[in-house]
């Protein structure tokens, strides 16, 4: 016996109207603090926070699937601020409200966030299935709607196999991910670049793609790399004894990292900066700065990089006599180091 279809118009009307969102659009909101997120931080972050308010008011799928895409941006955010653990919390939050079947592109951008989590967290076993989960779920999708999901990926993706001593796999996936690259994602794309042969020891040619980095940034507006790119600029600078320009460079960085509230930038940049002053010969700045990073990296619990922050603090230690407090540093760098996880 079939349903009356005057009984299924009624409950399908109702359904929609139960799930209407109530005030303003979050879903514009939502695609405006999305698009702004290179750009404006703050205006993206409120739009996000604003969406997520709203929509939390409401019921039905239409609110949260609207929560889900907020959650989504205010985690991307809170990544490139170097606050990973509110970065965790807002991607599993948002991932109890968007299905991998009904939003794969957004599932897998939240990956990329979790494996950017994870690799600082130094879980590289985790960064690792998060990174490859993302990638499968683009598999069938159209790259034109989906390309900026795969380059976050790919940048990741190279970092964890730099750290996991693969740099010449690492080089590929760059090189994978400049083929997809826009206009808007290319910088991520030249910035990891720059910082892959820096540690390759390719001082010249990590300027160079720093700096086209840094001028595609300043040019669209990109508040988010800027005093990462400064890092890379002010290391190879120093590595090649350019005093003034890496002063230059980590002086901008710290100026727009600490303008930004980038905990990230500005611990990776105390370590920079540092290692410069050692092998200059200012060992008490040096193991000052390296302090400074310790604190940050405890407060927000970056054991990859406090891994190098004892191992330089332990060379400083080593310089200033104090041979016991650099056997300590020793000892955290090893265990830091089986606390990590490879595969």
């Amino acid at each position: 016996m079939g349903t009356d279809p005057g009984k299924i118009l009624l409950m399908t009307t109702a359904n929609r109207i139960k799930s209407e969102l109530p005030g303003g659009d979050p879903a514009l909101m939502n695609r405006v603090a999305w698009a702004r997120r290179w750009t404006d931080r703050e205006a993206s972050t409120e739009y996000a926070i604003n969406a997520l308010q709203t929509a939390s008011d409401g019921q039905g799928r239409r609110s949260r699937t609207e929560q889900g895409y907020a959650l989504r941006t205010l985690a991307w955010h809170a990544r490139w601020r170097g606050e990973f653990d509110a970065s965790m919390e807002y991607c599993l939050k948002a991932e109890s409200f968007l299905s991998e079947t009904d939003h794969p592109a957004t599932r897998a951008s939240i990956y990329a966030t979790l494996g950017m989590v994870h690799y600082v967290r130094s879980r590289m076993d985790l960064a690792i299935c998060a990174v490859d989960r993302g990638i499968w779920l683009l598999r069938d999708l159209d790259a034109q709607h989906s390309s900026s999901v795969q380059i976050d990926l790919l940048v990741v993706q190279s970092m964890i196999q730099q750290q996991s001593g693969e740099h010449a796999r690492a080089g590929m996936t760059l090189g994978r991910a400049r083929e997809l690259a826009n206009e808007e994602d290319l910088p991520m794309v030249d910035c990891g670049t720059a910082f892959w042969l820096l540690h390759n020891g390719e001082y010249d040619r990590a300027i160079q793609y720093a700096q086209t980095a840094q001028n595609s940034s300043e040019e669209n507006e990109n508040q988010i790399l800027l005093p990462h790119i400064h890092r890379v600029l002010g290391a190879c600078h120093a590595r090649q004894k350019n005093r003034i320009e890496a002063l230059a460079h980590f002086k901008e960085g710290f100026r727009l990292a600490e303008q930004y509230g980038d905990q990230r930038a500005l611990c990776y940049l105390n370590l920079a900066q540092a290692q410069f002053e050692l092998a200059r010969g200012e060992t008490e700045k040096a193991r000052d700065m390296l302090l400074v990073g310790v604190s940050i990296a405890k407060r927000q619990t970056l054991p990859l990089v406090r891994k190098q922050l004892a191992l330089t603090l332990a060379e400083t230690f080593e310089e200033l006599g104090q041979f016991k407090a650099a056997v300590d540093q020793h000892k955290l760098a090893w265990r830091l180091e089986r606390e990590g996880r490879i595969r």
